[in-house]
């Protein structure tokens, strides 16, 4: 018997694609019903569809037998939710687990600015210098939290840190290169999920269950 695999593709309503004609696109695969089910179940069934196929058939339509590793549908991570504390088992492709990652990052680099700060009567200079009277025990702390506003750096001419923000997206961008030769049969367990090139403290800890669903929620 032929060995069955479940392709998945994300369609999009016309408010979503307004300039597209194409109106769905291959999201990923997996080999595992039971899988496919727990994806279907975290996801708005109006925005995905699936459909099984045995190898055959997805060479005649692919013109290729062969599955990338990165679009395989696997339980990517077990995020814990900030506010509740549980943890949730995330289902999810390593392409999308990493632009997830890299949208999280590049939201919180946006959310550090000074000019975020919601007053009708202080602008920015005045959160500048409010910020350079902290003790240097508590700028050490954000700091190490990742709390780290470009203004301050651009006054010291400090872009040491502003690289190092750029730097991590395109280290997740890389970081499933390891992968190796793209295969029909993926271990489970096997993806790195970037985590492995991730060097600062802050980098890791902004991640939860509210930050994907914030990442992601055109997708979910």
């Amino acid at each position: 018997m032929s060995k069955k695999y479940y392709i998945v593709y994300r369609v999009f309503s016309r408010k979503e694609r307004p300039w597209f004609s194409d109106t769905s696109r291959i999201y990923g695969w997996t080999n595992n019903k039971q899988v496919l089910k727990a994806f279907m179940q975290q996801r708005d069934s109006k925005k995905y569809v699936s459909y099984e196929m045995d190898k055959e058939e997805i060479g005649e339509i692919f013109s290729s037998t062969h599955l990338p590793i990165e679009s395989m549908i696997d339980m990517t991570s077990s995020l814990k939710s900030s506010s509740t504390g549980e943890t949730i088992a995330f289902f999810s492709t390593a392409n999308e687990f990493t632009e997830a990652q890299k949208r999280i990052h590049r939201i919180f680099i946006d959310l550090s600015s000074l000019s975020n700060i919601e007053s009708k009567k202080k602008d920015t200079e005045y959160f500048v210098k409010m910020f350079l009277g902290l003790k240097e025990k508590y700028i050490e702390a954000l700091h190490y939290i990742g709390y780290r506003p470009k203004e301050i750096d651009i006054l010291f001419d400090s872009v040491e840190d502003q690289m190092s923000k750029v730097e991590v997206i395109h280290r997740l961008d890389t970081a499933y290169e390891s992968f190796g030769p793209r295969e029909w049969d993926y271990v489970h367990g096997d993806m790195q999920l970037g985590y492995s090139v991730l060097e600062d403290v802050s980098e890791k800890i902004i991640y939860s269950l509210e930050s994907f669903v914030k990442a992601l929620r055109e997708d979910l």
